[in-house]
């Protein structure tokens, strides 16, 4: 099965450090689709990802979730419904947020791979950029 991969590559932002010269540290790949990592750890895939900001939210809205069920009569089915309509949210969302997380931190989208897996996208998009990785 074919998966589509956003490349994020790092742009030279003023005051934010110099532009890794290792191509392993300029380009970051984001998957297209669903993140079940992000649907199963929640929390964690966010504070993993350094996405901190999600990841406060997320505990946030765990904390007030788990509130529920002492407050409302039937609240243990409330609770859990609300748990696993986040983590399909975030399921669905999670890899498009940690996109916008990189473009904000000053990646720019620079093309799109296609590859079966992770790895397979990488080496399909170095070896199309052949020398021009290292800027020659």
């Amino acid at each position: 099965m074919t998966q589509f991969y956003a490349v994020l590559e790092r742009q030279q932002v003023k005051g934010r450090g110099k532009v890794p010269r290792h191509p392993d540290d300029l380009y970051v790949l984001v998957k297209d689709g669903f993140s079940w990592p992000a649907f199963f750890f929640g929390p964690l895939w966010a504070l993993t990802n350094r996405l901190w900001v999600v990841g406060a939210l997320l505990i946030a809205a765990m904390i007030g979730i788990g509130m529920i069920p002492s407050a409302f009569d039937g609240g243990d089915a409330l609770a859990s419904a609300l748990t696993f309509a986040l983590a399909l949210l975030l399921g669905f969302h999670g890899n498009d947020v940690r996109q916008w997380s990189l473009e904000r931190a000053g990646y720019e989208l620079s093309a799109i791979v296609a590859g079966s897996n992770l790895t397979d996208a990488e080496r399909r998009l170095f070896e199309s950029m052949g020398s021009m990785m290292f800027g020659r």
